[in-house]
């Protein structure tokens, strides 16, 4: 595992900023909950829009000695939920929900989390939590192998998501589901990092420039 150039969430989403800028792109930096952005997530998002939940994002978050550094999207409410939510939380064809629903099904995504293992030579985490119309909350987590996958945590609302072996089986899991308008449901693709304020001299800090092509690049497509 590699130190990241970073000791908080804020610092490495405003230099990723600064940096997606010199390669001529607008991102906008954000923290997801803004009344504790010292402990909330970090967005990056190629918008000045807010909100911006139809956009896929740029993601930072500290945990405990690590920061998770990936992909950030958001499944929001179905055309079911039309007149009873705010229309910003209603999903249409303007979402990147739709590409990255049918980037799980196709195999795609799992082609890129292959990519993104290879170029850092560790595990990374695919993870999806949510509600069903504010009542139930829903959390799972898998660690992603070179050659499997591993459930680490299952809230047990939805079997067909406790076993899974590819991402791919994902979106038939849910598209069995009577109520799936109901649900938002919030997906992340992040790479494990150590924070560089931790004492651990056998590491080697990655550069912004590695950072950016080993995790970001290919995770770019779905940012937009």
């Amino acid at each position: 595992m590699y130190r990241l150039p970073y000791s908080n969430q804020s610092e490495a989403a405003n230099s990723f900023k600064k940096f997606m800028s010199d390669k001529n792109k607008r991102y906008t930096a954000r923290p997801l909950d803004r009344y504790h952005p010292a402990t909330t997530r970090w967005l990056l998002i190629p918008s000045t829009s807010c909100p911006a939940y139809n956009y896929g994002k740029y993601s930072f978050l500290i945990e405990d000695k690590t920061m998770l550094i990936g992909l950030y999207v958001e499944k929001g409410l179905g055309p079911k939920a039309c007149g009873l939510y705010d229309p910003n939380q209603i999903i249409n064809r303007n979402w990147i929900w739709y590409q990255f629903y049918e980037d799980m099904k196709s195999g795609k995504i799992d082609e890129i989390i292959s990519e993104i293992i290879k170029n850092n030579q560790q595990s990374i985490y695919f993870s999806v939590d949510g509600y069903i119309d504010d009542i139930a909350k829903l959390e799972y987590h898998y660690v992603v192998y070179e050659d499997r996958i591993e459930t680490i945590k299952s809230s047990n609302k939805l079997d067909n998501l406790n076993q899974i072996t590819r991402i791919s089986q994902i979106p038939e899991s849910l598209s069995t589901l009577e109520y799936l308008d109901w649900m938002w449901l919030n997906f992340y693709i992040e790479v494990p990092f150590i924070k560089n304020d931790v004492d651990n001299n056998n590491l080697n800090t990655i550069s912004e420039y590695d950072l950016y092509k080993n995790v970001l690049e290919p995770l770019e497509k779905w940012v937009k």
